[in-house]
């Protein structure tokens, strides 16, 4: 005996309700190596924009590393969390201790 079928509505959207292919541990990846060598950024920014990241917070990082780039200043955890703190998202990317 078959149940009844759900099928989506006639023309509704269901893009909305997809999650897109993301791997956190290579958003970090990416992150942690950008703060272990900074010369990574000139070619980082060729390929990757905030979007590209899954994760809201790191989606943050990313673009006060980009800010830091584009100012010319090192990208370490010092000036990362000073941007981070003038900006006030410092809590939206978990704190100094993430």
């Amino acid at each position: 005996m078959s149940g009844p079928r759900l099928t989506a509505r006639e023309g509704a959207d269901t893009s909305l309700l997809k999650v897109p292919p993301h791997s956190l541990e290579a958003e970090q990846a990416v992150l942690a190596s950008i703060l272990l060598n900074n010369d990574l950024m000139n070619e980082v920014v060729e390929v990757l924009r905030p979007d590209d990241f899954y994760q809201g917070a790191h989606r943050t990082l990313f673009m006060t590393m980009v800010e830091l780039y584009e100012r010319g200043r090192a990208i370490d955890q010092l000036t990362l969390s000073e941007s981070l703190n003038a900006r006030n998202v410092a809590n939206e990317v978990g704190g100094l201790s993430y």
